[in-house]
């Protein structure tokens, strides 16, 4: 269904209309766009196979002319290839989704014609068979009515047309003609407020449906967009905006799992630790331990970002990092340029020189095609990273690389 050019007030404008059980006209303007659009496509496919279906009847009738009067079933083949069949062909090629009307014009004269023809032929056969003839001009307007998918105004003149080209035919017989066809009219005005009474409320029925529809849509692309938030806020660290563990788990099974063909040959996880965390979360208060976490896990995301690595906050005042080995000392590299860029960040709390923030890293390597578990990669980065704190902090460490041949799991 075509989305319509705004949906804020939709949901409010669908429960209004199918509460009021109004016709379309009554609903609001973008309510009535979507409505339109949606009908639009339908309507026209809908047209051209019933202008197939009236190619076939049109030629296949001289059958039932055959049946009721074979001395006019010829007559009747040439006014139908003549008058009715050009037209529905004409609009069958001419017609495109951008000019559905011509389509709608064709059916709609094509039955007229259709019925004229019928009405003429009728006057050449006796009257027991042309009023039972005559009935099958009634059931087309009856069908129109049914099969049509017009506004009730549309189909309105159609019916005012149709019954006007009939009567007007009739009259070209002079009075006697007009009082032998009086039960045929008055059969006909019959059919045709019957059928459009049905007509409307098989309308009402249709649009309803149709909001019926659309308030589902709505709400099922509402559900999937809360979804997909609740998703992404239960992969991202609230606090800092990063990924948590779990999401970097899954991550890093995604990106550098041994059965991904674009999985790196080797693979640096590096484990960060803000220093002395917990006595600066003391002396300056966790708001300001806060700001701290964030404006390290910004430092983190842009440096290891471009690098093409992911990176998560990994619990409390720990984030892990894993990127792609370019080179046997990319990594150490990657990592010295962060626990410098932390360090210059500016002091925290302005009042003192000490709240500035250091960072200790540790760093686990993998060789391989087939590199080591995650577990094992951060079991060995910790024990580097513990290392670090041991040296004195503010330093990274590297584990001895990891070569054990396991597969990657998250």
């Amino acid at each position: 269904m075509p989305c319509p050019p705004s949906r804020h007030s939709l949901p409010e404008d669908i429960d209004h209309a199918i509460d009021s059980g109004g016709h379309p006209r009554e609903w609001s303007k973008p309510l009535q766009s979507a409505y339109e659009d949606d009908q639009r496509g339908g309507i026209f496919l809908e047209t051209r196979f019933l202008l197939v279906v009236g190619l076939v009847v049109a030629i296949s009738t001289v059958l039932v002319d055959v049946t009721v009067s074979p001395e006019i079933a010829s007559r009747g083949l040439y006014l139908r290839l003549v008058f009715v069949v050009p037209v529905i062909l004409a609009g069958l090629l001419i017609s495109k989704p951008e000019r559905a009307w011509v389509a709608t014009l064709a059916m709609c004269l094509s039955q007229i014609l259709f019925a004229l023809v019928v009405i003429h032929l009728s006057f050449q056969m006796p009257v027991v068979s042309a009023n039972r003839y005559l009935m099958s001009a009634g059931i087309i307007l009856g069908l129109s009515n049914l099969l049509f998918q017009f506004q009730f105004w549309q189909l309105a003149c159609y019916n005012i047309v149709y019954f006007m080209a009939q009567v007007g035919i009739i009259l070209l017989q002079g009075p006697d003609g007009v009082a032998g066809y009086f039960d045929y009219i008055s059969i006909l005005i019959g059919i045709s407020l019957g059928t459009l009474a049905i007509s409307e409320r098989v309308s009402r029925l249709v649009s309803r449906n149709f909001l019926l529809r659309l308030r589902n849509e709505l709400a099922a692309e509402e559900l999937r967009a809360t979804n997909q938030l609740l998703q992404e806020l239960s992969d991202r660290d609230p606090l800092t905006g990063l990924s948590n563990r779990r999401h970097f788990e899954r991550l890093f099974g995604e990106i550098y799992g041994t059965e991904q063909p674009s999985a790196p040959d080797n693979i640096a996880l590096m484990m960060i630790d803000i220093d002395h965390f917990k006595e600066f979360n003391d002396n300056y208060g966790h708001q300001t331990g806060d700001r701290c976490l964030g404006a390290v896990a910004l430092v983190l995301d842009h440096m290891v970002g471009a690098e093409g690595g992911i990176v998560a906050r990994f619990g409390g005042e720990e984030f892990v990092v894993a990127i792609p080995e370019k080179n046997a000392g990319h990594a150490a590299d990657l990592a010295e340029q962060v626990r410098q860029e932390i360090e210059g960040i500016p002091p925290v709390e302005r009042t003192s020189r000490d709240s500035n923030v250091t960072v200790s890293i540790g760093i686990a390597q993998c060789s391989g095609r087939v590199c080591a578990d995650l577990d094992q990669l951060i079991k060995s980065a910790d024990q580097a990273l513990y290392q670090a704190k041991r040296l004195g902090r503010n330093r990274i460490c590297l584990a001895a690389p990891v070569r054990e041949a396991a597969k990657i799991t998250a």
